[in-house]
């Protein structure tokens, strides 16, 4: 199965990105995997993003910071996900990203609060 990275990934490809990468992960295409977990990535970044805003404002929770922390946490969400689980990806993933947001402002150094 082939996948075209550089095309614009529509909501209703979810499932088929799902589907090769997990294709993709049992035959060992690790490049085809890359990619795959990439388009992922670009799909589910508006939602990451979306729970970004949530914390703006809060001390210790600047732009850059959530940002990057939630980008970080929706990788880490991609590459453990398995399409057989219960839940859907979405609200699994928005729960991982959330956690990792709010250790982030729990951490914070006192001096950047």
């Amino acid at each position: 199965m082939s996948v075209s990275i550089r095309a614009t990934v529509h909501p209703r490809t979810d499932g088929h990105l799902w589907r090769a990468l997990l294709e993709a992960r049992r035959d060992g295409r690790r490049l085809t995997a890359a990619h795959v977990e990439d388009a992922l990535f670009r799909h589910h970044l508006p939602m990451a993003r979306k729970l970004v805003d949530r914390y703006a404002g809060r001390p210790g929770a600047s732009q850059r910071r959530t940002l990057d922390a939630a980008e970080i946490a929706l990788s880490r969400a991609i590459l453990r996900w398995s399409p057989g689980r219960d839940e859907a990806f979405t609200p699994w993933a928005a729960a991982r990203i959330g956690e990792q947001l709010d250790q982030m402002v729990a951490t914070e150094p006192p001096s950047t609060r």
